[in-house]
């Protein structure tokens, strides 16, 4: 049986048993999926109101290059 992630409540335990143990597959929901995409576009939009805006490993390189600011490039998804 394949367990199916729609929110946080569903990373339990009991979900996590099935799947590294039970060797059951993993799936998001499509309610999970549709929050995902919702948060994407909200985090793409900030990021287009705040160009400079500062995000460690996001518009900024890692470890030593978090100083490096990166300049934002958003696909057409």
């Amino acid at each position: 049986m394949t367990v199916i992630l729609e929110s946080l409540i569903d990373f339990n335990l009991d979900t996590l048993k099935r799947v590294a143990w039970d060797g059951e597959t993993v799936a998001f929901g499509d309610r999970a999926l549709a929050r995902m995409t919702t948060a994407r576009e909200q985090f793409l939009e900030l990021l287009k109101r705040e160009p400079d805006l500062k995000i460690y490993g996001v518009t900024t390189g890692y470890d030593d290059a978090a100083g490096t600011f990166y300049t934002l490039v958003v696909d057409a998804r």
